[in-house]
């Protein structure tokens, strides 16, 4: 992120969508110039964008790529390594020639074990847990989507970090502020905000 913000600037209102904007227009731009694309032939789209004609379903893309699998019970994309923890936020679409690979569909993850005293619940199976999870996420539950996303597979490794679940998930802009300031430092961001793989 330090692209993102000159020294002392506040953060936008949006930053992470900011951000990921940013770094997809330059990379796009320069696979324009250097990849044999012509200028402008590319389309963009970005998650939080939801007006007419901009709204695409990230999901059932992520699913359909093949490179993630649409957990029907809860509605997260869940992927092979990173389980439910990641964020689908761009669409480039290219004008070029397709590749000649085939895409085979992401096979369901394998089921970790849900949390022991909600397995000796009467009648809890991980479809009414996810259930259950994404109608009080909908619901407007305090903490209902990490809640979801928790309950996909519990302990997973690839859960996000604590500064990305309190940005994330509580808006806790001095969490964010925090890792900019950690990469600023030459810190490392572990206990802040810790880089993807």
């Amino acid at each position: 992120m330090a692209g993102l913000l000159p020294a002392g600037a506040p953060l936008p209102a949006d930053p992470v969508d900011e951000f990921v904007e940013r770094a997809v227009r330059r990379a796009v731009s320069l696979a324009e110039k250097t990849g044999g694309l012509g200028a402008g032939s590319s389309k963009l789209y970005f998650a939080h964008e939801t007006a007419s004609g901009r709204l695409v379903a990230m999901q059932r893309l992520a699913s359909v790529s093949g490179a993630y699998h649409l957990d029907e019970a809860s509605h997260l994309c869940v992927h092979p390594k990173h389980g439910q923890w990641c964020a689908l936020r761009a669409l480039v679409l290219l004008d070029a020639d397709p590749a000649e690979v085939g895409v085979d569909a992401a096979s369901p993850p394998e089921q970790m074990a849900l949390p022991e005293a909600v397995a000796r619940a009467s009648g809890a199976n991980r479809a009414s847990v996810l259930k259950n999870a994404f109608d009080a996420a909908m619901a407007g539950s305090d903490g209902g989507w990490l809640a979801l996303r928790e309950a996909v597979s519990p302990g997973h490794p690839a859960r996000y970090p604590d500064g990305a679940i309190a940005y994330f998930y509580r808006r806790d802009s001095a969490a964010l502020q925090r890792c900019i300031n950690a990469k600023r430092a030459g810190r490392p961001r572990d206990g802040v905000m810790r880089a993807a793989d």
